[in-house]
């Protein structure tokens, strides 16, 4: 069964944002995307800065 998860990586460990429904030293396969870096975007139209607002969360990038 495949799931996405977000996760926090720090201290070189990734740390999911929920808890996951797994058993303690159960093997998974990791697939990594990066968010994209809209905070970076400067833009003048504030009609425009709340659609990016939106939708950053949903946007993805692979490695």
């Amino acid at each position: 069964m495949a799931e996405t998860i977000e996760c926090v990586f720090t201290g070189n460990v990734l740390k999911p944002i929920e808890p996951l429904n797994l058993k303690d030293g159960e093997r998974v396969i990791v697939h990594i995307e990066r968010k994209l870096p809209f905070d970076t975007i400067k833009v003048k139209n504030p009609i425009c800065r709340e659609y990016i607002r939106s939708i950053r969360d949903e946007s993805w990038m692979p490695l």
